[in-house]
């Protein structure tokens, strides 16, 4: 009896040791494939531009790279804390980078709004002005730095754009109007002269 159950112990030990290699094998395996996703992390770590559609395609890749990472499964556990603290690590400082760019493309936007807010404040002291030319020709020069200044955020960029439209609209409307009165005078004063 003492034999069968010598026998059968080894027989569960040796299986016990056959699936600790076969996992142990895994598991390296594992680590080979998180260092070289690791390596592929790296290049993302001092990623930076001014272009929004570049961060968009960084984070999909970089999304793409964690979801491989997940899939890639154990590692030994003498490397599991290191390897884990690096591809973290290097994965926040990613995020880190991208929202620092976005916090200052939002406050460069709202400068731009503070500036095109300006803008609008102006043509609307203009727009009452009777002074064609002079007034026509600061409307204009408004309208050209106006073009200069970038992005205001999305959700002002409509109504904005309309208050510095209908000022120097109600400007040239009136001008036109003026000017158009102005014609029909002449127009009637001519046919009054040749009647």
């Amino acid at each position: 009896i003492w034999d069968r159950f010598i026998a059968a112990s080894e027989k569960i030990h040796e299986h016990r040791r056959a699936y600790q290699q076969d996992r142990k094998t895994k598991e390296m395996e594992n680590l080979t494939t998180k260092r070289a996703l690791l390596e592929r992390l790296m290049a993302f770590q001092n990623f930076n531009t001014d272009r929004i559609n570049e961060w968009r395609d960084k984070t999909d890749e970089i999304q793409k790279l964690k979801e491989e990472w997940d899939a890639a499964g154990l590692v030994p556990k003498e490397y599991a804390e290191e390897i884990n603290k690096t591809f973290w690590g290097n994965y926040k400082a990613f995020f880190q980078h991208k929202n620092q760019f976005f916090k200052t493309l939002d406050d460069q936007k709202m400068q731009n709004l503070r500036i095109k807010t300006e803008l609008c404040e102006e043509a609307d002291s203009l727009k009452g002005s009777s002074d064609w030319n002079s007034t026509k020709e600061k409307l204009i020069q408004l309208q050209k730095k106006w073009k200069t200044i970038g992005r205001v955020p999305d959700k002002y960029s409509d109504k904005i754009w309309q208050r510095f439209r209908s000022a120097c609209n109600e400007l040239f409307d009136r001008k036109q109007a003026h000017e158009q009165q102005r014609g029909a005078e002449l127009d009637k004063m001519t046919s009054e002269k040749q009647a």
